[in-house]
């Protein structure tokens, strides 16, 4: 039997930083952060999320880089935002949950 199973992710937003200047290329106002829901999958149907990455993106140098490397003006900004992992990430959580419940009405008493 063959199963695939791995990790994927979902964009669930994105927004633009600004008062702060490229490290790279030392632009003001040129940097946005894009988040990331990082879900494993079963047969492509998500199965739950586990991890949330952001990248921040400088729109004239294209210079990227990961959480690990934000400094703290960056860290901030993302501090203040709340991002939720979609509710389709959790798929086969409720198909299971639907399928027990319905297991659960259905069954002879």
């Amino acid at each position: 039997m063959l199963i695939f199973f791995g990790r994927n992710k979902a964009l669930i937003g994105s927004f633009d930083v600004f008062m702060y200047e490229c490290p790279y290329c030392e632009q003001m106002n040129t940097t946005s952060v894009v988040v990331y829901s990082i879900y494993y999958h079963i047969f492509w149907i998500p199965l739950f999320p586990y991890n949330k990455e952001a990248i921040a993106n400088c729109s004239e140098c294209r210079f990227l880089r990961n959480e690990l490397k934000f400094g703290p003006k960056l860290v901030e900004e993302l501090g203040k935002k709340k991002f939720k992992h979609p509710w389709w990430t959790w798929s086969w959580v409720i198909i299971f949950f639907l399928l027990i419940l319905s297991i659960i009405i259905v069954a002879p008493k």
